[in-house]
């Protein structure tokens, strides 16, 4: 297959759905990639974002690629995978490279030290899945973006460094062992609904993003345009519907159906609403159905908070909060937001991405389309420098990302 037409694939493996995205490069400069298909299917044996039952769930990416491949009209070998649930972690990190040569400093004396820095004491049974460059310094000079050329004695790398646990990843490369898809690269799925969500400028302010899912809730924080931290509570949308279904004392499938309507609920001046529900006509008082809801979203907001401060991050930052993922489209999600984490709070903008249908995909496709702009590049490049390579050719392509958001 040459270059031109070469596709793309991100499969988003949630606890809720398996989302899969199926690209092609743009044709020109400044444009966003080309959405050839979409496929999604129902998850089963993927339990707080961890995959539990890989069998039930290489079944469920079977279908969703599919449906991809289908309306795409290709046939996908690899993929990049999304990694969910608890237990991804970030570390700050530095190495040091002594310049033991006359002129200035090379490429490679940067990869010794971006090699140094990426020795981190990681928790048992933990994988480091990558190591991002944040700044660089020369001989004390500090907060250098690009060290190459410069004239010094000694460079330090400072980085961040992402590991998951072992255990959950051996579960998603089972899953796409059984699916027979090559795994092209393993991501947090927050970190890549980041990727495709947010601006240059919203990076460089400070931003918190946030992205509420089935059964975990994730956020990452972006300063100075860099991913300084990752942290993750496992409860998420679904625990509003578990909520409304023991407060209401209902079943399950009216609770999600109620969840569903809650925006225009909150929006009506009623103060009982009627669900017909298996032949049956049933009325709940509106403002119960507020209590139940309000109570949950806050009750993930604190976790979210008390999780963060405990890593020694700060959450006051001036960007404020961007709230994204399938849950997000609650209503009134950013004003519980902005009363629990004191920041300015809005839904996130899933702008420019549509598919060969011209259908515009909502926020619950963020992640997956961070995945295919990830897996948009040369998986053999990769090999050939696997302490540099992924984070170097996606900076590259983040570069085209922000010009095309300016």
């Amino acid at each position: 297959m040459s270059e031109e037409y070469k596709s793309y694939c991100g499969i988003d493996v949630g606890s809720e759905n398996v989302r899969c995205i199926i690209a092609r490069p743009p044709e020109k400069p400044g444009e966003l990639p080309h959405i050839l298909g979409v496929g999604k299917a129902k998850s089963f044996g993927v339990r707080r974002g961890v995959v539990i039952d890989p069998a039930s769930v290489a079944q469920s990416v079977d279908e969703a690629l599919a449906e991809a491949e289908k309306v795409a009209g290709v046939s996908i070998e690899s993929a990049t995978f999304s990694v969910n649930g608890l237990g991804i972690e970030t570390y700050k990190s530095s190495g040091v490279a002594a310049i033991n040569h006359e002129g200035p400093i090379s490429e490679d004396d940067v990869e010794k030290a971006l090699s140094a820095a990426s020795l981190v004491q990681l928790p048992n049974n933990s994988r480091l899945l990558e190591v991002l460059p944040v700044s660089y310094s020369v001989d004390g000079q500090d907060e250098i973006q690009d060290p190459t050329g410069m004239v010094g004695s000694r460079v330090e790398a400072n980085v961040v460094a992402i590991s998951a646990p072992e255990s959950s990843l051996r579960a998603i490369e089972k899953v796409a062992d059984i699916a027979n898809v090559a795994i092209g690269g393993l991501q947090p799925s927050v970190r890549m609904g980041a990727e495709a969500i947010l601006s240059r400028e919203e990076r460089e302010i400070g931003v918190l993003y946030i992205d509420l899912g089935g059964q975990t809730t994730s956020l990452a924080v972006f300063e100075e345009c860099k991913l300084r931290k990752i942290v993750e509570v496992a409860v998420g949308s679904s625990s509003v519907t578990n909520d409304l279904a023991i407060g209401l004392k209902i079943e399950i499938g009216l609770a999600e159906k109620i969840k569903k309507a809650y925006s225009e609920l909150m929006s009506s001046l009623e103060k009982t609403i009627k669900f017909e529900w298996e032949d049956e006509s049933l009325e709940f008082k509106v403002s119960d159905i507020n209590l139940i809801v309000e109570a949950r979203l806050e009750d993930i907001f604190r976790r979210l908070l008390k999780k963060l401060k405990k890593s020694g991050q700060s959450p006051r930052l001036p960007g404020g909060v961007i709230l994204s993922g399938e849950g997000a489209l609650i209503d009134e999600l950013d004003k519980i937001s902005r009363s629990i984490l004191k920041l300015p709070s809005k839904l996130a903008k899933l702008e420019g991405y549509k598919t060969s249908t011209g259908e515009v995909l909502d926020l619950g496709w963020s992640s997956a389309i961070g995945l295919v702009l990830f897996d948009d590049r040369s998986f053999s490049d990769l090999k050939k420098t696997p302490k540099r390579g992924p984070s170097n050719v996606f900076e590259q392509f983040r570069t085209f990302l922000f010009r095309s958001k300016k």
